[in-house]
């Protein structure tokens, strides 16, 4: 049987989704688990996307097959959670056909990344927001999402090591709210949320994206430079990167 599972994670001290020889991630985290669950049994869970270090997840989807055995998916999510640490949570549980694969099968994959633009952090946000004390120019950044958005070579904005057969994405969606609640709960004042819908994302390309719009913003790079970006010209300044933990995997679809 093949089991897919949605998860929510914060992933402040995790190195990120994907399983390593010598660092804890979330998906190890998960593999142990379901080792202890299922003791006979060799299970290779596989997620729809490798999160970065530090990044966190609200709906990343993740399968795994098993032999048919008596356990119910009610009972099944209990007990997972149970062994899980209270960082990472199966939220949702299905059984689905067996060709199903939580990647390959991803048609878009939604991002949002938080800005929080004050003088003063949030002792409740810190692991969640860039935090950004000067004043923006917020009007150049969100006439720098129009040039974004759309089907674009997003080469200069992938960092070395993606593994991507091509680096022209199409970014379905690309926009900046202000934000009065954090994750619909904590209300907040000068919260900032990017939100990116694509097809794919190259390797670290929201966060790149994320810190080349807010240098635009402090006015330390152009717009002018931004078309040439993405025209294939090198311009002199380096992309910068936005930090990880400013960054959730929001939503899937299939």
């Amino acid at each position: 049987m093949n089991i897919r599972v949605v998860i929510e994670y914060k992933g402040t001290k995790y190195f990120g989704w994907q399983k390593q020889k010598s660092h804890n991630t979330v998906q190890a985290e998960i593999e142990k688990t379901l080792k202890i669950l299922f003791p006979d049994q060799p299970i290779k869970l596989i997620g729809a996307s490798r999160t970065d270090r530090g990044a966190h997840a609200i709906n990343q989807t993740a399968h795994f097959k098993i032999e048919e055995n008596s356990i119910t998916l009610r009972r099944f999510k209990r007990s997972i959670n149970g062994l899980l640490p209270k960082d990472i949570r199966v939220i949702r549980i299905n059984k689905v056909p067996l060709e199903f694969h939580s990647r390959y099968h991803c048609k878009t994959k939604v991002y949002y990344y938080y800005i929080l633009n004050r003088k003063e952090t949030s002792p409740f946000l810190d692991d969640y927001v860039w935090h950004i004390p000067i004043k923006l120019n917020w009007k150049k950044i969100k006439t720098s999402l129009k040039l974004l958005k759309g089907l674009h070579n997003f080469s200069f904005f992938a960092a070395k090591g993606s593994s991507a057969h091509t680096s022209v994405c199409r970014l379905k969606k690309l926009q900046i709210k202000k934000v009065n609640r954090f994750l619909g709960s904590l209300q907040i004042k000068n919260l900032y949320m990017f939100e990116f819908k694509g097809d794919f994302f190259l390797y670290k390309m929201v966060r790149n994206i994320v810190g080349t719009l807010i240098e635009i913003g402090k006015n330390r790079l152009s717009i002018r430079e931004l078309r040439a970006l993405l025209s294939g010209k090198k311009i002199r300044r380096p992309i910068k990167t936005a930090p990880a933990k400013g960054l959730f995997l929001g939503k899937i679809t299939y």
